[in-house]
Parts: structure tokens; C-alpha cells; sequence
């Protein structure tokens, strides 16, 4: 029996209709704009590259902290941070887009595991997509019921990213604070430190080692990172 998570629809209600719970949304995107950051261990030519890229990273987006401000819109109201890569034609990368990561499934082999590139490893849908256990995903029964489904474009490990803070073993889908609070909904908190974490080790880094392969710099915010244990 396929055990029951919150659909993405409702977590997208969720955090727009009660109030303490948009307002902590908006509190972290104004406590995290104003902070610095620095790229650290890059050469003078990678530091330019790097530069000029996170000025504007996203096309969709007119500066870097408008699309920050969306991707942590999308970390903490869904945990589906989908980000598709785009190459030029000769090699290289020049931006990257957010997608709506409610219409991204992955997909798991036989085994249960992400497929390794060239196999496609997630499928972006036209339409919302149903968050269901692994089990569902790898026997395809989430698609069963779904003739309204409308693929648009599959996607290599290395074309998309899709982030995810909290895992679990049973599904592929995150666990944000959003699911966590639906029954209390005045409980609902953000731990910013453990949020930049995330952030820096599995965003930015990821973008800066493994997308544009400078690989030994990484990010690092200029605040002290006090998680919450």
C-alpha cells in the first residue's frame, strides 16, 4: 500500500494561505538577501567567469537575489529544487533556468536508484505531477490514472539538478516545512543557518564544481552558520 503524501497543490496552498506561515517565508528571503557571500579558491580568470555568471544565473530573473528569492520560495515551500542546465552548442554552460518543480517526476531504475547519464533520470511534465512513494515510481503506478499527463522533455542527471534538503528512504520526494506543519500550522519555523547550508553545499556548490567544473572552489556565506541541532 502505497503510503499518502501532501500533493504539491497543497503544500502550495498551504504556505499562501495562512499567514504566519507566509510570513516566515518572506522573513527568510529578507534575511538572506542582504547577506555576503565570497567565491573562494578561484584564479583570476575563473573568478570573472564565476562573476559573471551568478550576476545573473537565470535568464527568467533580471539579478541574482530575484532568483534566490525564488529557489528558496521553491526549497522550503515544496523541497523539489529543479534546475536545468543550459549548454551552448559549442560546450560550456551559459545559464540556468528554475523549473517549476512540482512537474519534474524522477525516475528509478528496477533497483530503486537515480539512472546514471545518458539514461534519462527525471521527466518534466506540463501538469502537476502526484508525490507518491518509490515504490509507485519504479512500477509506474503514479502514471496509471494519469491520461492528463503531458511530457515535455527528459533529463539527464547531468542537465537537471534536483535538490532535495530533507530525504527519505521511502519516496523520492522531499519533506519540507511546509508538510511538516499542515496539521500546526502556527508551529511552523524556518532554521536559516541549516537553510544556507543547504544552499552553499548542495546549490552553489554543485553549480560551481560540477556544472561550470571549476573544482576546487566553492562558495562560502561571510556569516557564522549556527544550525539548529
Amino acid at each position: 500500500m502505497s503510503q499518502q503524501l501532501a500533493s504539491f497543490s497543497e503544500l502550495r496552498t498551504f504556505a499562501d494561505t495562512h499567514h504566519n506561515v507566509r510570513a516566515e517565508i518572506e522573513r527568510v528571503k529578507a534575511e538572506v538577501g542582504p547577506m555576503v557571500f565570497s567565491i573562494v579558491g578561484a584564479d583570476p580568470e575563473q573568478m570573472k567567469a564565476l562573476v559573471t555568471f551568478f550576476a545573473r544565473p537565470d535568464h527568467d530573473y533580471p539579478d541574482f537575489w530575484s532568483w534566490m528569492k525564488a529557489v528558496i520560495e521553491e526549497t522550503l515551500v515544496t523541497d523539489a529544487l529543479a534546475i536545468k542546465v543550459n549548454k551552448r552548442v559549442g560546450g560550456g554552460v551559459h545559464s540556468v533556468t528554475l523549473l517549476n518543480g512540482s512537474t519534474v517526476r524522477p525516475v528509478l531504475d528496477n533497483n530503486g536508484h537515480t539512472p546514471p547519464p545518458p539514461a534519462t533520470a527525471y521527466t518534466h511534465y506540463l501538469q502537476e505531477v502526484p508525490r507518491v512513494d518509490a515504490v509507485s515510481i519504479v512500477t509506474d503506478a503514479d502514471l496509471t490514472d494519469r491520461h492528463d499527463l503531458d511530457a515535455l522533455m527528459g533529463y539527464t542527471a547531468y542537465d537537471l539538478l534536483y535538490l532535495i534538503r530533507r530525504h527519505r528512504t521511502w519516496t523520492v520526494y522531499g519533506y519540507p516545512e511546509t508538510e511538516q506543519c499542515i496539521l500546526n500550522p502556527d508551529g511552523y519555523s524556518v532554521d536559516v543557518p541549516r537553510l544556507l547550508t543547504f544552499l552553499q553545499e548542495r546549490l552553489f556548490d554543485t553549480l560551481i564544481q560540477d556544472v561550470l567544473g571549476f573544482e576546487d572552489v566553492h562558495w562560502e556565506w561571510a556569516t557564522n552558520l549556527k544550525e539548529t541541532k
